[in-house]
């Protein structure tokens, strides 16, 4: 994506980039939120929605359905959208702290290895990256 991070346009290039992703595998949903402060100490919200059989879809300015938020900075964000550095990566360093019910993320396991397989399939086809 060549939009500014948490621009109008980033936003809209995510929503596009997630339709495109294969409908995902497996049963039942999950909705990860983000939200990010950035460096004028604005929070920015959004969530992802995984749900079997359909592609990611992406709802901005809500976390009120979120089973898990991961809560960060703009320089994280920076890293984790850039694939500098996994979500992992960054909670283990304390960059990403993570608010909700974390074994939603291992009982989603096969929806967000999609997901993240999605992803880098449009990314990488698009040329530019």
């Amino acid at each position: 994506m060549g939009a500014p991070l948490l621009s109008e346009e980033w936003f809209e290039e995510l929503a596009a980039t997630l339709a495109s992703v294969p409908p995902l595998p497996g049963d039942g949903s999950l909705r990860i939120g983000q939200l990010v402060t950035d460096h004028d100490g604005e929070e920015r919200s959004w969530t992802i929605a995984l749900e079997a059989g359909a592609p990611p879809r992406l709802e901005r300015g809500s976390l009120e359905d979120a089973e898990v938020v991961l809560i960060e900075s703009y320089e994280a964000a920076r890293a984790l959208a850039s694939g500098e550095a996994t979500a992992a990566e960054l909670l283990e360093a304390g960059e990403i702290t993570l608010r909700g019910d974390a074994s939603r993320l291992v009982a989603s396991s096969e929806q967000l290895e999609a997901l993240g397989a999605g992803l880098r399939r449009t990314v990488e086809g698009d040329g530019s990256g």
